[in-house]
């Protein structure tokens, strides 16, 4: 049988979304530490905004933060400066929300406290997905850190890595 998989993860997604904590068909939480917060510009279908964007130690790509999360990071922190959210953890889950389009799912940070036992936030990838991967690190579209920072890769997995990069030295030396 095969792993169920969203079908964002098929896609070259530049910000982190809530397929990003699918695992085989189930979301998860996953504690996430907060390595920086910026305002990016970012468009739309309404168009060109300032938005907050989130990177995590724990993800290669950021998150797009809403007013909703940023409030729950004060209530949770006690505190309104963003920059003092730096360097602490918190747990990334999916919620439903009512949008535009109808009931969706979305990142969300939980007021529940970090567990002691705190899940990983690289989850196993899929064979398709890591054969997408390398492709894109074929391709130059997609980097192996990126591919390691967010994803468990198995022993296999990592060989055929290193085989690819070393491939691609190969051909950077005779360039």
């Amino acid at each position: 049988m095969s792993q169920k998989t969203h079908w964002r993860n098929l896609t070259d997604e530049p910000n982190l979304g809530h397929w990003d904590l699918e695992a085989d068909g189930k979301y998860n939480e996953v504690v996430v530490t907060i390595a920086n917060i910026s305002a990016k510009e970012h468009t739309n279908a309404e168009g060109k905004k300032i938005k907050p964007f989130i990177k995590f130690k724990e993800f290669a790509k950021e998150m797009i933060c809403n007013k909703v999360n940023l409030t729950r990071l004060e209530k949770k922190f006690g505190t309104f400066q963003h920059r003092e959210f730096v360097g602490k953890q918190v747990l990334l889950t999916v919620e439903k929300t009512k949008s535009p389009q109808g009931v969706v799912d979305c990142l969300r940070f939980s007021s529940r406290a970090v567990p002691s036992q705190a899940p990983t936030a690289k989850k196993p990838i899929t064979s398709e997905r890591f054969t997408a991967a390398c492709q894109s690190i074929e391709a130059n579209t997609y980097t192996a850190d990126q591919l390691t920072a967010s994803f468990a890769l198995t022993p296999d997995q990592i060989k055929e890595l290193e085989s690819i990069n070393d491939t691609k030295n190969d051909q950077n030396d005779n360039d």
